[in-house]
Order: structure tokens, then sequence, then C-alpha cells
């Protein structure tokens, strides 16, 4: 199941049990993924509802030119995904201090 997929959909017996199941594959997907690009390997992604007729040649396309690109494509968004992550640490770093900083002005004024 990925994001924004139409087509999964949570089994209506054990739903409890299906949903517990799907967030470990997650998980466990994810860091099969990182282990693999860390030993220099490029992940090419494909989902099942991706190998629909109806989008069969578009996915093969997007594998072929990954493949040929040497993943270059999911490395841009990697990278981009680890960019904006980064810019999202440091505004929540630049806001604790700023938070910090004013608190410490704040007692600093009326404890006086």
């Amino acid at each position: 199941m990925h994001l924004g997929c139409s087509l999964y959909t949570v089994p209506k017996t054990n739903v409890e049990f299906w949903v517990a199941k799907v967030e470990r594959n997650k998980v466990r997907d994810s860091a099969v993924w990182r282990r693999l690009e860390a030993l220099g390997w490029k992940v090419v992604i494909v989902w099942e509802c991706q190998l629909k007729k109806a989008v069969f040649e578009e996915t093969v396309s997007r594998v072929r030119k990954e493949i040929l690109a040497g993943g270059k494509e999911y490395v841009e968004g990697v990278a981009a995904a680890r960019e904006a992550r980064e810019k999202e640490r440091k505004e929540r770093v630049l806001r604790r201090n700023r938070d910090e900083y004013f608190s410490q002005e704040i007692k600093a004024k009326f404890n006086r």
C-alpha cells in the first residue's frame, strides 16, 4: 500500500490485525530500503497497482528510466526529502531557541 492508492482497502474482518500488519510492513520496508541504499544499491519501487494493464507501460518506462539514469530520479527525490527534513529540523531549533530566549527575558523582567 502506498500513499494515495485508491485500490487499497482494509479487510472488514480483523481490522486491528491488518492495520497493525500494514504498519509493520511499512516500517520493515523502509528499513530494508535504507540498508540497501547504505550498501550502495539504488532502490526502484513498483507497487502492485502500478502493474495494472492501464498503467503497465508507463510503469515499465519509469523503471527503465530509473535503471538507465542509475536511480537519478529516485536519488534526487531522496535528497529533496532529506533537505526538507533538515529545513524543518532547523526551523524547530530556531523556534525552540526563540521561545527559550523570550521566556528568559520575561522571567528576568518580572523577577526583579
